[in-house]
């Protein structure tokens, strides 16, 4: 029963924020903690967790850095200096990735520094907050989805297509010089990521953004 809960936590993927509100405010009403964190597998897989009472304030942030481990911004990045790579340093954070069984007898490889391929800034109270990635990958309800590897699929069904988004909805910008039938384009992006429709956008790319594409693939 509702009434028994103390406490509830949420990982995995970014919440849509209409449905993240939802929980906050019911769970104000039936005072019962809701903590949402920040994490991957290589971190063991926790990095932040937010504090309940800064969540009303903050909805948009994963949190702090768990005790013991600490977070800070790699601004490599020109166009932004707020904005950067998040890194994670802690105790919990994996040796390295291993290809056979003799790869587990190696030392520890990256000494407890995980570079998450997340970008984010910290505010003045170091919380986090998430503004992309990277790498051009979207988690959409913990699904992760390479763009770069769905345009290859999606060329593969003889749809050239960009593909751009992030960890709200993926947006399709067509290519293709014959008419395409939304219906079974939407079903075949539906056989390859395993999402709903709703989280899909479809739309005509323009000349500028074609140019670009045919930089780095054939057009069908």
């Amino acid at each position: 029963e509702i009434g028994c809960l103390r406490y509830i936590t949420q990982a995995g993927g970014k919440l849509e924020s209409k449905l993240r509100d939802k929980f906050i405010e019911t769970c104000e009403k039936k005072k019962i903690r809701f903590n949402i964190m920040y994490g991957q597998a290589e971190a063991s897989p926790r990095i932040s967790i937010m504090p309940w009472k800064l969540l009303k304030k903050f909805p948009s942030s994963v949190g702090r850095a768990l005790p013991g481990g600490s977070v800070s911004i790699d601004r490599k990045r020109k166009f932004n200096t707020k904005e950067g790579e998040i890194i994670y340093r802690g105790k919990n954070v994996f040796f390295g990735y291993s290809s056979s069984n003799k790869d587990l007898k190696k030392k520890n490889e990256i000494n407890y520094v995980l570079k998450t391929g997340d970008l984010g800034f910290m505010n003045k109270n170091k919380l986090i907050f998430i503004t992309g990635r990277k790498k051009r990958i979207t988690k959409i309800f913990g699904i992760r989805i390479s763009l770069d590897q769905l345009e290859y699929e999606l060329k593969k069904n003889n749809y050239n297509c960009i593909c751009e988004g992030d960890d709200s909805k993926i947006i399709f910008k067509l290519i293709n010089k014959k008419k395409v039938n939304i219906n079974k384009f939407n079903q075949v992006i539906k056989n390859i990521t395993e999402l709903s429709p709703k989280f899909f956008e479809v739309t005509k790319a323009k000349k500028t953004e074609i140019n670009k594409y045919k930089k780095k693939q054939y057009i069908l």
